[in-house]
């Protein structure tokens, strides 16, 4: 008998918590990179995504409940912000498979699953057939014709303490074609004002409903035009792309074509390419085509480039930007340090002085919990203070849209948690609760160890901090 060819739904989920809603606005590329190479690989394939500004995961069950195949292969894109949401999902399509005659895979991936694979097996095998590390790529098309990947995690890996590698196989260096024909992106570029504010600038947030995502990971449609010169994402170990090698005149080319292939009215870019080189970016400028129609709606930028009004003019006049993400991080200095920003709180004023006149609106985010080293104490009442201080001169800027308000915790993958475990007091103890140990706690232990005041401080400081702001200024907390 014939084997039955699966149907492949991949899932983006949506966020847990209202105030990482904001993220929705981003086309999922990573699934539309999984999308494509399975398609054209002839698996049936398709995508559910989460719309903007949505919780409830009612929708992608109806939708799936709709699919007519009886053999399914799910896989769920897991995330820090969309764990539960992702786990109920989970759970909801092994209950279908029991209920019904389908045959249903479940099987997640994303960078914290590449890092913790082992760990979601542990703690949610009854519900998960397995955890991809690395890219998902070949590991899907596999599965689909019904091997064992070789960057798979099952239960019986966990069992037998087998060390199971990330596959980072990726196609950008092939300039692969990247399909957005998955998404019915008329439905998707639907964005409610609450989450997708026009304050500070002078466009109108209507205009810029239907941004397309560049930026230097894979799934950008531009990635095929980098150079040699790469980074390593600190997380996944996967390389990033930088644009500024890139002929400037090239750039716009390719950036026109992919525009209007998509039906997309701007642009963003994640990856903060555009002003971190400024000769780069004044010949990337000079060459732009005077029928190029497009603004720009975000690009990240430091406030030590944004201190130099030719740049900022630039932005405003030439790349029609809507917003820059600028992290400011903190507004004590040592603590800007302990947090890797080269930059100083007279600059970042500056640079919101500067970002106030070109009408370009500024979204910022904050970090209470710089950890102590040998020359600095770590967080303290006199580094929140400081920190008060300066958000008061701030809080009054026309240009402040969005603020994102961070109390650090050890994420699972990030240089504070790889501290905790190697010389926080705690670490034999979150060994023995391993799966299933609590961030909260571990977030506790870590203020307590690392720095001079308490977890709950810093929340409360955060909060007060936040309230300085007005009312309008869209506030929440990074993904």
């Amino acid at each position: 008998m014939e084997q039955v060819k699966p149907k492949v739904i991949l899932v983006n989920p949506p966020k847990d918590r209202e105030e990482q809603d904001y993220y929705t606005e981003f086309l999922p590329l990573n699934l539309i990179a999984l999308y494509t190479r399975l398609k054209l690989a002839e698996i049936d394939v398709e995508i559910i995504d989460s719309l903007p500004g949505t919780r409830e995961i009612d929708d992608i069950i109806a939708k799936i409940e709709g699919v007519r195949e009886k053999v399914l292969i799910i896989g769920i894109s897991l995330y820090q912000s969309t764990y539960e949401n992702t786990i109920k999902l989970a759970e909801y399509c092994k209950k279908m498979a029991a209920d019904t005659n389908k045959k249903i895979m479940v099987v997640i991936g994303g960078v914290n699953t590449s890092l913790f694979g082992e760990m979601y097996m542990q703690m949610h095998g009854d519900i998960l057939d397995g955890a991809i590390k690395g890219h998902g790529e070949d590991a899907l098309i596999a599965l689909a014709q019904g091997k064992k990947p070789s960057n798979l995690v099952t239960v019986e890996e966990v069992i037998n303490g087998t060390n199971v590698k990330p596959n980072y196989n990726t196609d950008l260096d092939l300039g692969f074609p990247y399909d957005y024909s998955a998404l019915n992106l008329e439905n998707y570029w639907q964005f409610g004002e609450k989450m997708f504010s026009g304050r500070g600038s002078r466009f109108n947030v209507d205009e810029l409903n239907r941004p397309l995502l560049i930026n230097t990971h894979r799934g950008c449609y531009l990635s095929c035009e980098t150079s040699k010169i790469r980074r390593k994402c600190i997380f996944c170990g996967q390389r990033e792309y930088n644009w500024s090698a890139i002929d400037p005149t090239k750039f716009w080319e390719v950036l026109k074509e992919v525009m209007e292939e998509t039906g997309a009215n701007s642009i963003s870019d994640l990856g903060d390419n555009f002003v971190g080189n400024k000769e780069w970016f004044m010949e990337l400028i000079k060459n732009k085509p005077k029928d190029f129609k497009y603004p720009f709606k975000y690009v990240f930028a430091s406030s030590d480039m944004l201190c130099d009004e030719d740049i900022v003019r630039a932005l405003a006049e030439k790349l029609n930007l809507h917003a820059v993400l600028n992290s400011i991080e903190h507004g004590d200095e040592d603590c800007q340090r302990m947090l890797g920003k080269r930059y100083t709180s007279e600059q970042t004023a500056k640079s919101l002085r500067l970002l106030e006149e070109y009408q370009i609106a500024s979204r910022l985010s904050f970090v209470i919990g710089a950890p102590k080293n040998n020359s600095f104490s770590g967080e303290s009442e006199k580094t929140l203070a400081n920190f008060v201080e300066f958000a008061k001169k701030i809080a009054e800027r026309k240009c402040i849209q969005l603020i994102l308000g961070n109390v650090l915790e050890p994420s699972p993958g990030s240089k504070v948690y790889h501290m905790m475990m190697k010389s926080g007091n705690y670490r034999a103890k979150y060994k023995e609760l391993m799966p299933r140990v609590d961030q909260k706690l571990m977030a506790s232990h870590y203020f307590e160890q690392f720095t001079q005041i308490s977890f709950d401080r810093a929340v409360e400081s955060m909060t007060q901090i936040m309230n300085l702001f007005p009312d309008e200024v869209i506030k929440g907390e990074t993904v």
